[in-house]
């Protein structure tokens, strides 16, 4: 049933591979701009900022620059997450833009926000515990592979347990996160083997990118790796609401 989820939430999204371009290319290409503009005001360059962010010191200009693109971006994230819900759930058909007017947007942003600390709070102990076995056995390849497996399983796995929040925002019907949990409980197995089958196909992505390297076919290869991880992220989020929220049957 898991890799089923998957299947359908992948071929759900290249069915319709028109509109999820046009739920996603315009505002990403638009949060691209605003934040290429907003570096040049500042005077810094992207590779200068991130520089700035890997060294853990942002001067001034960095740090407003940091936080406006930081902004934008999750706005940008959660236009074109609340655009594909709708459009799934609601038929709600893009245009050359998604719809902006009393769409959950900021709310949708928000709430996304508040999961992403809660599960970093969360996931604190666990990877302090991966930590500390990678440190009893060692930091070898097969070491640190199972455990960057496990840290990722138990993230997605409560991610995905926890978030039909954001389809819920997104559709006009919100739903608090013990209602998430309660209503996917029945569904954990098959919500687990899921996880793990989208762990795996991370990992084989970023296999894929770390051969190609950093030349131009690398980066199209990243970029649309990227994409695919948005849009299909948001689509089983999309599914698992429609099958256990709105009752939807699941497609064989």
């Amino acid at each position: 049933m898991g890799w089923q989820i998957v299947k359908h939430s992948l071929s759900m999204l290249f069915r319709n591979l028109g509109n999820a371009l046009k739920v996603s290319v315009g505002p990403i290409l638009l949060a691209i701009l605003l934040s290429t503009v907003a570096l040049a005001l500042t005077g810094i360059s992207p590779e200068a900022l991130a520089l700035s962010i890997q060294g853990g010191v942002l001067p001034p200009g960095a740090i407003m620059a940091f936080a406006f693109v930081f902004v934008v971006m999750i706005f940008t994230f959660a236009w074109v997450a609340v655009a594909w819900h709708r459009f799934i759930l609601l038929e709600e058909y893009p245009g050359i833009l998604p719809a902006l007017g009393d769409r959950p947007i900021w709310a949708y942003a928000g709430r996304s926000l508040g999961l992403g600390l809660l599960m970093l709070l969360v996931m604190l102990p666990v990877i302090l515990i991966s930590g500390s076995i990678v440190g009893i056995f060692g930091s070898g390849r097969v070491v640190g592979a199972v455990m960057g497996f496990g840290v990722g399983l138990v993230f997605t796995f409560l991610w995905l347990r926890l978030a039909l929040i954001l389809p819920a925002i997104a559709v006009g019907k919100p739903m608090k996160l013990a209602e998430s949990w309660s209503v996917t409980r029945d569904w954990s197995g098959h919500i687990l083997n899921a996880a793990a089958i989208l762990v795996v196909l991370n990992v084989m992505a970023s296999l894929v990118t770390g051969i190609l390297g950093f030349g131009i076919i690398g980066m199209l290869a990243e970029l649309a790796i990227s994409w695919i991880t948005l849009m299909a992220g948001t689509s089983i989020l999309t599914t698992l609401y429609g099958i256990l929220v709105e009752k939807r049957a699941l497609p064989a």
